[in-house]
């Protein structure tokens, strides 16, 4: 009866032995499984620490952007000014000419009308 109950109790820490050892290893796959997943963690945190650069660099890129967008519609501004100024300086140049050539026009009048006083004189003279 002992050795009976002597076997059955070998025969129990053998089970358990094996027990253990599916269970260690269960637990060394267990492990395994953190580790990558902790790995797997660290490369998401990596990720999202490049994500977090590239979003600041693009808006830091978006609000250039902006202050040159700003910067180029007062300089199209200014230069539609500069435009309109000059073009208020050709239609005054136009009318100064305009003026001139009629001012022109009479002294060529003025000019004619003395010539023909003077050829109306010569043929009195004649």
């Amino acid at each position: 009866m002992a050795d009976k109950t002597i076997n059955d109790l070998k025969k129990q820490i053998s089970t358990k032995d094996e027990q253990i050892k599916k269970d260690n290893t269960l637990i060394a796959q267990k492990d395994k499984e953190i580790n990558d997943l902790k790995n797997q963690i660290k490369t998401k945190d990596n990720q999202l620490n490049q994500n977090k650069t590239t979003i600041a660099q693009k808006d830091k890129e978006i609000n250039d952007l902006k202050n040159q967008i700003t910067q180029n519609k007062t300089t199209i501004a200014q230069k539609e000014k500069e435009v309109n100024d000059i073009k208020g300086q050709i239609n005054a140049k136009d009318n100064q000419l305009n003026q001139n050539k009629t001012i022109i026009a009479q002294k060529e009048k003025e000019i004619n009308d003395i010539k023909g006083q003077i050829n109306a004189k010569d043929n009195q003279l004649n």
